[in-house]
């Protein structure tokens, strides 16, 4: 689209434009590595380069790095804009002295009132993270945007479903059933979507649920936990696509239901196919062009 973006960020996975040492936090060291994340150190003089570069800057997260350039560009003038990815339960669901109505609603002001309090615009993957952060006061303007689903699981999907068995893929929880556990390649996970009739989303917790959006994309039918702080829900057709999180009896009678309705579960998997198409990256990557080119002007005319 004509966009020319650099990166700052961690050296971790990656070669970004304007790279910086990893920071560890030792309270939260354990939590971060089991979601994949890892924090970058500020290092003051890399991220005034980097803006000092930029017209326009965009924030993914609230921690460190994203406040410090929040800080320093606005003082450089510069038009400033973010991404809410990340609910504070994301951290502490898995620990349980911190998992408290108190100590989230105070993440949440502290997230509205240090990074994100310098974004013009927020981009909002769905409409229930909206609704939260307009519930806690947040004062950018508030743009709902999905993350987007990759080409790669909505191209060439050739479905290769057995008539002999029903093949159900959990996602982020074991079933109480015999189950094949495994950690898998992109490629390898894309076939056994290919291969699955049904995709269960059992989290709790989720700001977009991608996993899921990309199981549907290529086919596989969703049943998805309905949850108050998980928006993956929003994503369901029909109320056999749902079940409320943490009833497994529910949740039994929702697989039940697809084994038993072979012909629904075939036109609900070209249903979910043609829906997936509308919640593509290249759709999303659009939009977020456009809040960009609208934060520019505002900043401009101000």
């Amino acid at each position: 689209m004509g966009q020319d973006v650099r990166i700052l960020s961690s050296i971790a996975g990656g070669k970004p434009d304007y790279p910086l040492p990893i920071m560890t936090i030792p309270i939260l060291k354990n939590i971060i590595a089991k979601e994949g994340f890892h924090f970058a150190k500020p290092k003051k003089e890399i991220i005034k380069e980097a803006i000092r570069w930029a017209d326009l800057v965009h924030l993914e997260d609230p921690f460190p790095v994203c406040w410090s350039a929040a800080k320093i560009a606005k003082q450089m003038r510069k038009p400033i804009t973010g991404t809410f990815h990340l609910y504070p339960e994301n951290l502490t669901a898995s620990v349980s002295i911190l998992d408290h109505g108190s100590i989230n609603s105070a993440f949440m002001r502290l997230f509205r009132d240090t990074t994100f309090y310098y974004c013009s615009y927020l981009q909002c993957p769905t409409t229930k993270v909206e609704q939260r952060l307009k519930k806690y006061n947040f004062k950018s303007k508030l743009i709902v945007i999905s993350n987007g689903i990759s080409d790669y699981y909505l191209q060439n999907n050739q479905r290769t479903i057995s008539t002999d068995s029903f093949t159900i893929l959990s996602i982020c929880q074991r079933l109480k059933i015999n189950a094949q556990l495994g950690f898998y390649s992109r490629n390898d996970l894309k076939q056994i979507m290919d291969q699955s009739n049904i995709v269960i989303h059992c989290t709790n917790v989720e700001v977009e649920g991608m996993a899921c959006m990309e199981a549907f994309a290529t086919g596989c039918v969703p049943i998805i936990a309905q949850s108050p702080i998980s928006s993956t829900s929003s994503y369901a057709l029909s109320p056999n696509n749902l079940f409320l999180a943490g009833r497994s009896e529910i949740l039994s009678q929702r697989i039940d239901y697809w084994i038993n309705h072979p012909q629904d579960l075939k036109m609900m998997s070209a249903n979910y196919q043609n829906y997936a198409k509308s919640l593509t990256v290249q759709f999303s990557a659009k939009k977020v062009v456009t809040m960009m080119k609208n934060t520019q002007k505002n900043y401009l005319s101000n």
